[in-house]
């Protein structure tokens, strides 16, 4: 996390990083009436970082460093903060690439630790810092992966669903869907493609281990586009439940193609799902446990038909068991109301 006061000519205001693309857009729209690229920094925190107070800075680098720091383990921020320290990179274009170097870096923070360490570590050649004693290995070449202009891979967080390449000529960004659309019209204007509609865009990596998501998620991308694509990547569930709740609901709803997927996803609380149940009877008891409307006292749970009540809701609400449980609409929902969405997916892009 990076906080920092910024200046658009006589106005300041607070920001704290990472952000979503949008979301810094709009917290400088807010303060200034403009979301300028470029801003003066200020009180830059952690204080590492106050090599940046007063000169005038990329949000969108300064964003990337962050999030690229928020993927760090403990461990490995205090390595970073220790090799800023020993360093002193000037710039944030130093400070990105340094990000990108820590298997150069050895910090040693205790004394067991410099013990069990001594014969692979020349003592003498350690640094003091704040965090420890920073140790550099000669062997390891330092890389130079961002050059100013297109930024490079990284490690995705666990909310991306997949990893998209983005090439325009000899250029190339990594998208980490699901992305803001900005965020992506951002990265062909880095490339200095016109639109995201003139680069050439394929995926590299998926995060859901599941290949029916993620040949939904390529066919979209083919039939579609990356606005859609992106669209589905936002709607699937970013949890191993949700995922097994929108497989059962697929069955349950009979549909195969990538747009009725999306409509699905996109409503997909207002289906009911009980895993593993598998009779009238358990159906009936979730709902007594679960939903207020159905709620009883427990002492009245040996006079409650269960089953009776489990076939009832399932009539009612056009229930249906499916692999891995059981499928009904949520109170006042229906199935044919949800696969009329009327949006066109194919107007639906970037």
């Amino acid at each position: 996390m990076i906080t920092l006061k910024i200046w658009h000519g006589p106005m300041r205001t607070t920001l704290t990083l990472p952000l979503r693309g949008a979301e810094i857009q709009k917290a400088l729209v807010k303060a200034f009436r403009t979301a300028p690229s470029k801003v003066v920094a200020d009180d830059v925190s952690p204080k590492e970082l106050a090599l940046l107070d007063g000169k005038e800075i990329d949000l969108d680098e300064l964003n990337f460093l962050a999030r690229g720091l928020d993927r760090f383990a403990p461990y490995e921020k205090e390595q970073f903060w220790a090799a800023v320290q020993v360093e002193q990179p000037s710039d944030l274009k130093a400070l990105i690439n340094l990000s990108f170097n820590m298997e150069r870096y050895t910090l040693v923070q205790n004394a067991t630790d410099l013990t069990a360490g001594r014969d692979p570590l020349n003592i003498e050649n350690g640094t003091p810092t704040t965090y420890g004693l920073l140790f550099t290995s000669k062997d390891v070449p330092y890389r130079e992966v961002y050059h100013g202009a297109t930024f490079p891979y990284c490690e995705p967080r666990r909310d991306i669903v997949a990893v998209a390449q983005m090439e325009y000529g000899s250029k190339t960004e990594y998208l980490y869907l699901p992305e803001d659309e900005l965020a992506i019209i951002k990265a062909a204007r880095r490339m200095g493609a016109p639109s995201p509609d003139m680069c050439k865009v394929a995926f590299t990596d998926f995060m859901l281990d599941n290949s029916t998501w993620i040949q939904h998620l390529e066919t979209m991308l083919c039939e579609h586009g990356l606005g859609v694509a992106n669209e589905l990547a936002d709607t699937l569930p970013k949890t191993t439940e949700g995922l097994e709740k929108l497989a059962a609901v697929v069955e349950y709803a009979d549909v195969s193609g990538s747009g009725e997927v999306m409509r699905i996803a996109r409503h997909l609380d207002d289906f009911v799902f009980i895993k593993g149940a598998e009779t009238d009877e358990a159906v009936g008891q979730h709902f007594v446990d679960h939903h207020s409307e159905y709620s009883a006292s427990p002492e009245l749970a040996d006079y409650i038909d269960f089953d009776a009540l489990g076939n009832q809701i399932s009539e009612d609400r056009e229930g249906q068991f499916v692999d891995g449980g059981f499928i009904c609409m949520d109170s006042g929902c229906s199935l044919e109301m949800i696969m009329e969405d009327d949006q066109d997916l194919a107007m639906r892009g970037i």
